[in-house]
Formats: structure tokens, C-alpha cells, sequence
């Protein structure tokens, strides 16, 4: 909220874990517990850091049973309950008898005004971006100055205030924007469509909606018609125009929890999600992103592309990118969608090849998948990352497309490997040849690195493979010699259509060789 740059000095991990060890007793199970479960929310892994995020998580981690919740709303709303729980056993007879409160929108009827109250509070700070509130902000939106804060806000003394004077503050900023979500959940379905138009492009409002998703669902027709037009409209702005709106979108989906908002966005992006470019993702964005996917092979019929090129996934990233989708189910059980993946040009390194790996030997929604380079870009596909993935495709039943190419320059015709085929991972790439049923497409071109010794093992496994139709092999380095390989794998094979030797190193020697297989 200030533009000014600050300094903010938290705990180091082992400082983190040395914190939770003592709220936890010492039980190493239960911090190593907690900390595995910490990993799982990108957003609380990044802030836990911070003392009070970190004491509000080893609460709920302590109250909750030993979880913690899935989404930021589930996170604060439990908070809010908590705060609301002690004050009132702390204040009133009747609060001491209550063992738990279940629901902000469920309140004992004592307190669902002063609740009300303090959500109006919270509210207006959004609008006027404030954090900290007078007497007079209480007297703006007519709320009474003796309003009870219920512990969810703070009164602080003024320091330099010649008189007495007293500002107020909510205990964390994600609960006052949890608080301005309700109140506008609260308004009749036409005045949450003006509040919902008077927040667009304010400073909290994606925070805000987020909430707002998750308490609404977005049952509000009218809400549903914004959004329809908001994506309509996307294509109007310069492509990095686009991915603020899109990304906020599907955060707002993942807070709901509600596939069937999936369908209808998946329906309104007429089947393709695209962020080529958009190097600001962070892993919340793609624990969103993987979560609508899954759901949309789950609510919808046919092919999603999805283009995530260039979008610096790194290790991090794609642990959460792929999480939702590791648990999709199989087509052939409740799922019907099929996914092309485009991951060119992403930060691959031997994890995130197996995060890839994870979904293709785990479930079976990706028909295509693009790997390697996007334009001037090399992203090197290491050899250990490669077998993984090729070794998932041994029981994979879904992916027809493959493509690794390398980095193409257009104007010098020139390539740089993102893969190497070697003694190691040749036999892995045979193997799955041999194995594979559903693949139609490999695509290896622009890797020089694929060589004479990648032919030799693409030809053992052309032997017996029978479901291959298209192999690219475009400036990949092979000689004379490989194309002999190939041209005894051509003589028995008789599924294979097209194949590309282009730019190859073949000599007329291996032009004889092929011409005779043929």
C-alpha cells in the first residue's frame, strides 16, 4: 500500500523450524509434519517467514488437527472463527459454552451485527485503501464507535498525537480483505454488480474477488455475465495485457473450489488457455492454472491447449503446476478432456522433467506435449530429466504428440541441442518405442546431439514399435551410418508414413541406404 520500499527482516528456515519446534513441544514428527504440509501451499510457503504468518499457521496447524486448509480463504476464514471464538469465550457465559463456530455465514445471532459491522469497516478500507482506521471512518459508513472489534481488530495509541488518539487496524491485511468480501456478499445481487464495477482495477481488488469467489461460488448471474465479458474482451489487449486478468481469474477459480465455474470459463475461452510469455507467474498462479486444467478434463469434452511457453517454470513452479493434475482421473473413467501442453523454453532441469514424468505415468489427459526451446532460448533437457520421461511413457496410454526440438535460428539456420541421446537414455528411448502403443508423433529435430548412436536406438525400436506415423529427425546430426540404422529399421516397419532426415549429414552413401529400404 505505500510505494515507499521497505526492509522486512523474518526468520531464516532454521530459525522457522526452531519456532515451530517450540509451539509443537519439541514433537519432531509433528514440525516435520507441519512443514510438509506448509510445502503444499504456495502462498503460505512464501510468507511463513514472517512471525505472525508463521504463528497463525502452527494455530491452525494445532486447532485444526494437525492440516492445514487448502485455500487462502479456508486459511483466514479459520482465523476469523478463531478470533471471533476467543473473544466471545473470553467476554460472555454462552461463548464459553461453544465448542466451535462453523462458518462466518453462520454465526450466533449475538453477534451477527457487530460481525456486520466490522465487515463494513473492512470494506470501506478497500475502497479508500486504508489500513488503519479513526473514530471518524467508524462514523463514515455508521458504525457505532462502541461496535465490539470481536479480535479482529486492534486499537494502538498514537505516538505522536499531542491528545490521546486511538487508530485501529485488523490483525492481518488478508482478513480485512476476507471481511470486505463478505460485506459485498451480503448486498442485494445488483448492488454486488455496482461494488464489483467500483473495485475493478483498484489495488486490493483481486484479493478482494478471490474471497469473494470463494464465499459466492459466483452464483451471481450478473457476476457470471462480468466475467464472460471480461474474457471476451481479452482479446482486444496486447497479449501481456491479457495475463493480469486471466491469472486473477483463475486464482479466483482455485479459491472457489467449484469445477462447474471451470467448465463455464474453459467454455468462454473457446479451448485454449494462453500465457506465452508471462514470466511474473508465481507458484499460487500455477497451482491455479494446474487446478482448472484438471478440472476442465474432468468437466469438459474434446481438446484444451494450454500455451505456458516462455513462462519461466522453474522446479518450484511446476511442482504445483502439475500437483492437481497428477490426480486427474483416466479418461476412461469420469474424465473427458485432453490437454496439449506447450512447456517450451521453461527453466527444465532433472526435477521439473519429473514433475512432467509424474503426469504422464499417473494419469492419462495430455495428448501432446511440447518440450525444449522456444526461439532463441535454450533450456537443455538433462539427460537424467529425459529418461524419466521416456520411461513414463512405457505405461502412458494417452500422448500422441511428442516434440523436443531445439533452438531455431531464422536466420542462419542454426541449432542448439536441448537433449542428447547417449549409451544411458538410447536404450530408455528403444524400450518405449518398443512399448509405447498411442504415440503417433516424435518430434526430435534441431538436436544434434541425437547423433548416429540416437539412430541406432531409434531404429531398434522402429523394429517392432507399429503405432508411430511421423518421426522428425531435422538437423539432428546423423551420418551416413545412421541412416543405415534407419533404413534396416524402414525395411521392416511398415507403419511409420513420414520421416524427416532433412539437413543430416547423409552423403550420398546414406541416401543409397534409404533409397534401398524404400
Amino acid at each position: 500500500l505505500a510505494s515507499s520500499r521497505i526492509e522486512i527482516v523474518g526468520f531464516t528456515p532454521a530459525e522457522l523450524r526452531q519456532y515451530f519446534s517450540e509451539c509443537l513441544e519439541g514433537d519432531c514428527r509433528a514440525v516435520d509434519k507441519l512443514l510438509e504440509r506448509i510445502q503444499e501451499h504456495p502462498e503460505v510457503e512464501g510468507s511463513c517467514s514472517l512471525p505472525l504468518n508463521a504463528a497463525i499457521i502452527v494455530h491452525l496447524f494445532l486447532s485444526e488437527g494437525q492440516t492445514i486448509p487448502s485455500t487462502q480463504y479456508g486459511i483466514f476464514s479459520a482465523v476469523v472463527l478463531n478470533c471471533i471464538l476467543r473473544h466471545l469465550k473470553q467476554r460472555t457465559e454462552e461463548g464459553r459454552q461453544i465448542r466451535c463456530l462453523e462458518s462466518i455465514c453462520s454465526l450466533p445471532e449475538t453477534i451477527r451485527e457487530p460481525f456486520e459491522n466490522v465487515c463494513k469497516l473492512a470494506y470501506h478500507g478497500v475502497v479508500e485503501n486504508k489500513i488503519t482506521f479513526s473514530h471518524d471512518d467508524f462514523s463514515a459508513v455508521g458504525i457505532p464507535t462502541s461496535v465490539p472489534l470481536l479480535g479482529l481488530l486492534q486499537a494502538v495509541d498514537s505516538l505522536v498525537s499531542t491528545g490521546r488518539r486511538v487508530s485501529f487496524n485488523f490483525i492481518h491485511l488478508s482478513i480485512q480483505e476476507l471481511l470486505a468480501a463478505f460485506s459485498i456478499s451480503r448486498l442485494p445481487p445488483s448492488q454486488q454488480i455496482s461494488v464489483f464495477q467500483e473495485l475493478f482495477g483498484k489495488p486490493r481488488f483481486r484479493a478482494v474477488f478471490q474471497f469473494y469467489s470463494a464465499i459466492t461460488k459466483l452464483q451471481n448471474p450478473g457476476i457470471r455475465s462480468i466475467i464472460t465479458t471480461i474474457i471476451q474482451e481479452k482479446d482486444t489487449l496486447p497479449s501481456l495485457d491479457q495475463h493480469p486478468l486471466l491469472v486473477s481469474l483463475l486464482n479466483c477459480l482455485f479459491e472457489a473450489q467449484d469445477p462447474s465455474l471451470c467448465q463455464l470459463v474453459a467454455g468462454q475461452l473457446n479451448g485454449h488457455l494462453n500465457l506465452w510469455g508471462n514470466t511474473t507467474l508465481t507458484p499460487l498462479d500455477c497451482l491455479s492454472v494446474g487446478y482448472f486444467l484438471s478440472c476442465v478434463c474432468v468437466t469438459t469434452r474434446g481438446e484444451f491447449i494450454v500455451n505456458l511457453r516462455g513462462c519461466s517454470i522453474d522446479d518450484h513452479k511446476c511442482r504445483f503446476l502439475t500437483r492437481c493434475l497428477c490426480r486427474c482421473p483416466v479418461p476412461n473413467s469420469t474424465a473427458t478432456g485432453w490437454l496439449h501442453m506447450d512447456l517450451r523454453g521453461n527453466d527444465f532441469c532433472e526435477r521439473v522433467a519429473q514433475h512432467i514424468a509424474d503426469v504422464l505415468g499417473s494419469t492419462s489427459i495430455v495428448h501432446m506435449l511440447l518440450l525444449g526451446s522456444a526461439g532463441v532460448d535454450t533450456n537443455t533437457i538433462p539427460e537424467c530429466g529425459l529418461k524419466c520421461i521416456l520411461e513414463s511413457l512405457l505405461t502412458n496410454s494417452s500422448l500422441v504428440t511428442l516434440r523436443l526440438h531445439g533452438s531455431v535460428f531464422s536466420d542462419d539456420v542454426f541449432s542448439d541441442d536441448v537433449l542428447k541421446i547417449t549409451q544411458e537414455s538410447g536404450p530408455v528411448l528403444c524400450q518405449m518405442l518398443q512399448r509405447n502403443k498411442t504415440l503417433t508423433k516424435l518430434d526430435l529435430s534441431w538436436n544434434r546431439g541425437v547423433s548416429d548412436t540416437g539412430a541406432f536406438f531409434i531404429a531398434e525400436g522402429l523394429k517392432l514399435n507399429t503405432s508411430l506415423r511421423t518421426l522428425g529427425l531435422f538437423r539432428c546430426g546423423i551420418s551416413a551410418e545412421g541412416a543405415k540404422f534407419i533404413s534396416g529399421a524402414l525395411e521392416i516397419n511398415t507403419s511409420l508414413k513420414v520421416i524427416d532426415l532433412g539437413d543430416n549429414e547423409l552423403r550420398d552413401t546414406g541416401f543409397g541406404y534409404l533409397a534401398n529400404a524404400l
